[in-house]
């Protein structure tokens, strides 16, 4: 608890006459918190910031609910519209800190499930749009995508954890757009799946070379447009005969499946890593 305090400055206990450290039922339960969520699979210093936003957020909401139900994801379908709106709104300020402060109190308040389905994606969604529209600029949206990035990779840290099958993720050659494969890979890995993680704009004798060194038990590739699947359709068919080999987002068409014989996964990220998770049920 002493390297905690240093570290994460996690609690400030009181001190007795004598100097003993008196902590009270809320650092208890600040502890308690930060424990759960380590337990989930968080690194210690993430779960140090989401038990204290978790915290702040129960003592600036009287009445409302309390800590151990928050932890446990009780979700308020009104609240969660209004932390979204707000952080489309920080992100297209460039307000960095106010984003900031906004994921750590979804993630302190929200399942991390809820919070990728319901609020990153549709962020991301209408970020896009915005741009084709002409209503947000390059540079708005390249910050609202790369602040949104770097909070799920952080996320990420304990992907190749584990005993559990492996899943090897990428995005094909022209292919930038990861962060739906990244929601993917989170949800998968917090379901006992090893996750390899390539990222974006991946060649694909690269593909192949990691394919033959782990030996992967599924392949899920990602694309917004078709062509970027479309110019590996050759060795994409010949991965799909000796592996099982699934094709996500906008790009992944019916065509593209029939030419190579890998699978199109048609749902959401979190349905499609939830579906995949289950095989382990």
């Amino acid at each position: 608890m002493r390297a905690w305090e240093r570290r994460y400055g996690l609690l400030h206990p009181s001190r007795s006459a004598g100097g003993f450290r008196l902590y009270s039922s809320n650092d208890e339960t600040i502890v308690r918190s930060m424990l759960a969520d380590i337990e989930r699979g968080y690194p210690p210093s993430q779960a140090a910031k989401l038990a204290l936003a978790r915290s702040r957020t129960h003592e600036n909401r009287p009445g409302t609910q309390q800590p151990e139900d928050v932890a446990a994801g009780t979700t308020d379908p009104g609240r969660l519209d209004l932390l979204r709106t707000q952080l489309s709104e920080a992100l297209r300020r460039y307000d960095g800190m106010r984003a900031q402060d906004l994921f750590d109190a979804l993630l302190a308040e929200f399942t991390l499930n809820a919070v990728l389905r319901d609020v990153v994606l549709p962020c991301l969604s209408s970020i896009g749009d915005a741009w084709a529209r002409g209503d947000m600029t390059v540079a708005e949206e390249h910050f609202a995508s790369q602040l949104i990035r770097e909070r799920l990779l952080a996320l990420t840290r304990d992907w190749d954890r584990g005993r559990g099958p492996r899943a090897l993720l990428a995005c094909p050659s022209g292919e930038r757009h990861d962060i739906g494969l990244i929601c993917f890979g989170i949800v998968v890995s917090r379901n006992g799946w090893r996750v390899t993680f390539l990222g974006p704009d991946t060649p694909i004798s690269a593909l192949i070379a990691a394919v033959s060194v782990l030996e992967p038990d599924l392949i899920i590739l990602s694309a917004t447009v078709e062509k970027w699947f479309v110019s590996i359709t050759s060795p994409l068919r010949a991965l799909a005969s000796e592996h099982e080999v699934l094709i996500a987002g906008p790009g992944a068409t019916s065509r593209v499946a029939r030419a190579t014989g890998a699978t199109v996964l048609d749902v959401g990220p979190v349905a499609a890593a939830l579906h995949i998770a289950s095989r382990l049920l």
